[in-house]
């Protein structure tokens, strides 16, 4: 095994992660499980999240860098949190 992923399909979407190499160029490695996520799953956009060199091998194949936006909710502590608060799900 030279390198390998992660395809996760949650329907209009199929997730690419946990991408890693042994030796293999990530440049190609990339360009090969795009490949494959294209041909299994033909009609769904591929999506992930890379940092770093893994980052700037997608966007090499071809991938868009965006802003990450990440929410989170606490249930021990929304009823302590006023409402309105950016951790509350009101």
């Amino acid at each position: 095994m030279v390198g390998g992923a992660i395809l996760n399909w949650t329907g209009p979407a199929v997730g690419l992660s946990n991408v890693f190499s042994r030796g293999m160029a990530l440049d190609e490695l990339w360009s090969e499980l795009v490949a494959f996520a294209a041909q299994v799953f033909p009609s769904c956009p591929i999506v992930g999240y890379e940092r770093v060199d893994a980052l700037d091998a997608a966007v090499a194949v071809g991938f868009a860098a965006r802003a990450l936006r990440i929410w989170l909710q606490v249930p021990s502590l929304v009823s302590t949190v006023p409402p309105g608060s950016p951790i509350t799900s009101d």
